[in-house]
Order: structure tokens, then sequence, then C-alpha cells
């Protein structure tokens, strides 16, 4: 007797686990490990396209064309509930045209997607390229175009995107992450993206630029989050607009485009900012900008370590200079670091010079001293 209710238990309990772990390609069931034949077209209407249910597998997914026009169905949906729950996939063509239907949407801390040679297409509102809660998500050589205002390339409420040559086109939208909850990390290698951070309230965010990156954009930071950005040596962060973040480490370029709008706000304000080695800082300005008596407020921190190696105005190195005034197409510019703010003031009176040279100097040689 107990033989046979122990025999019951375990083929409960298979068919259970069976139940929950399966690949769905267009509604059909496949079971729970599949690879597909190479190519293929999936018209998912308003159910979802390719699912991945449970402790199941759907690998070497390539070459097809994947379309679902239903609101919240994403075009891959990885949910892992027990067990592992794997797609990969390479040279598909994924489009969803519903509300709220991501092109890769994936749920449960062991859900994992990986894309390769990609095109992913989204048509509708908040239906976000990648969409992350718990799971990792790798994007490698893959296109993605976002058209609606309110998608963005990554939305994440837990878990890690690495996007790897990546290019994206952002019809609407302007925001490369948009971090909802959680720990989030997101690595770009070797990938040119314009967008902007964005921190949502009790979320801990990191943000690695590497492998020859380019990131063109603001950070938007919710007080209750952090926000951490890493550059290494090889990439660039590009500060177009006022921007707010926590952590800011700098081995590669750091760059900040000074308008008139800064002359009110401060251009980058942070807690902590490292300046390592092989470093660079960039300031671009437009010479109609530049008005005597004017004073552009480039950084407010709390803490800075290191110290610059590099000092670039409009392609010209002033590193040599270093700190106090230097001149520009005629006009005399001082870059001063007082009180925790490094400011660009541009002197009323020209041939002022060495004026300021013994104050408070900036960036590179007063750090210097500081450096840890």
């Amino acid at each position: 007797m107990k033989k046979r209710y122990s025999l019951l238990i375990l083929l409960t309990l298979a068919l259970f686990q069976s139940a929950h772990a399966q690949v769905f390609i267009g509604g059909t069931d496949y079971g729970s490990i599949y690879t597909p034949p190479a190519s293929g077209t999936i018209n998912a209407g308003g159910s979802d396209a390719v699912l991945v249910i449970g402790d199941s597998r759907l690998e070497d997914m390539v070459g097809w064309r994947i379309t679902t026009t239903g609101n919240g169905r994403p075009g891959i949906y990885v949910r892992a509930s027990e067990g592992n729950a794997v797609f990969s996939g390479s040279k598909l063509s994924v489009e969803t045209s519903g509300g709220s239907a991501n092109g890769a949407y994936a749920y449960g801390t062991d859900s994992t997607i990986s894309l390769a040679s990609s095109t992913i297409r989204t048509i509708n509102s908040s239906a976000h390229g990648i969409y992350i809660q718990g799971g990792v998500v790798t994007a490698t050589a893959s296109e993605f175009i976002l058209e609606h205002s309110s998608a963005v390339l990554v939305y994440a409420a837990g878990g890690t995107a690495t996007l790897t040559n990546v290019t994206a086109t952002t019809i609407g939208s302007r925001n490369v992450l948009n971090a909802a909850s959680s720990i989030n990390i997101l690595n770009i290698n070797n990938s040119n993206l314009s967008g902007n951070l964005l921190t949502n309230s009790n979320s801990q965010n990191t943000v690695h630029l590497s492998s020859t990156s380019i990131l063109t954009g603001k950070s938007t930071r919710n007080s209750t989050s952090r926000l951490d950005v890493n550059i290494d040596a090889t990439s660039q962060w590009i500060v177009n607009d006022i921007s707010t973040l926590t952590d800011l480490d700098v081995i590669g370029t750091l760059t900040l485009n000074i308008s008139d709008a800064n002359l009110s706000e401060t251009l980058l304000t942070l807690n902590s900012l490292n300046f390592q080695y092989n470093n660079t800082l960039e300031l671009s300005a437009s010479l109609d900008i530049l008005v005597a008596g004017s004073i552009f407020k480039l950084i407010d921190y709390d803490s800075w370590l290191g110290a610059v190696d590099s000092v670039f105005f409009n392609d010209m190195d002033i590193t040599a200079i270093g700190y106090g005034e230097f001149e520009w197409n005629g006009i005399q510019l001082v870059l001063g670091d007082n009180g925790g703010l490094v400011t660009l003031e541009v002197i009323p009176e020209p041939g002022t010079w060495a004026l300021l040279l013994g104050g408070v100097g900036v960036l590179g040689y007063l750090q210097r001293r500081r450096k840890v």
C-alpha cells in the first residue's frame, strides 16, 4: 500500500512539473525542451508568440519571423517558476503591436533570454524593447526599434541586461533605462546609444559603459533610488542636460555639454566622484553663450577621489593649465572649484591673466593633492 501511495505521489509530481514546464510556439506545446527547425513564421495574433515556462528550454531558434498583436503579449516571454527557463535565438525578426507588448520579457530570477543578430520592433504604448523582472537578458549585434513615446530600451524591475554591439532607434522615447524597482545592472558594450537613465524609488542601479561605448543623454534619479555609472578607459558618457546620480567612476571620458540652461542649474550633481587613471574631462560650449560675467555650474559633488588626467575645452587641450584661466578664441575663461562646486566662469575684462591662477583651482593639479 505504501509503495502504491509513493508511486501515486511521484506520478502526481511528474505531471505537475510537466504541466508547469512547457515551450509554446504560436500556441503549440512542444514539451519542456525543444530546438526548432531553422526559419519559420509565427503570427500569434492576440496570444503569446513564444512562451517558455518553468524548467524548460527553447534553444537555437534561428531565422524566425515572430509577430504578435495582442495587448500585453510579448514577442518572446520567458517565465521561470520552478527551475530554469531559457531561450536563445539568432537572426530573429520580432515585432509587437499591442499595448504593453514588450519585445523580450524575462520574468523570474531563473529566466534567461539570449538574442543575437536580431531585430526587435515595438509599436504601441509601454511596449519596451527589453523588460526584465528578475531575470537576465543579453542582446548581441542586434537592433531595437521603439516607436512609441512611452517605450524604453530596457525596463528593469530587478535583473541584469547586457547589450553588446547594439543599436537603438527611439522614435518617441528618450530613455535607455527605466529602473522601476529592486536591484538592476545594465552593461553596455561596444554600443553607441542616445537616451536617458531614469531610476525610480527604492531601486539600486549600476550602469557599466565599456568596450568603446558612447552614451549620450542625462540621468534622473529619484531621491530614494541609487544610480552608479562606471565608465571604462575606452568609453564615454556625454551629459547634455541636467543630471543627478549617486556615484560616478571615470576611467574613460566624461563630456559635459554646456548650454545657457546651465546658468541657473548645476549640470551634474552627485555624491561621489572618482576620477581614476587614464581619464578625460571634456567641456563643450558654443561661442554665443559665453557672455562676459556668466558662470556655468558644472559639477556639484560631496566627495571627490582621484584626479583628472586630461582636460579639453571645445577640443582644445588645456591639461597643461589644469586650473585657473585660459583663453579660447579670444575669450578668457576660468575653470574653478570652490567648495565642491566646479564652475566655468567667463571673465568680464580680457587681459586679467594670472588673477586667479593661485586661487581655488580645479580638477587636475589641485585634486591630485586630495587623491586617495
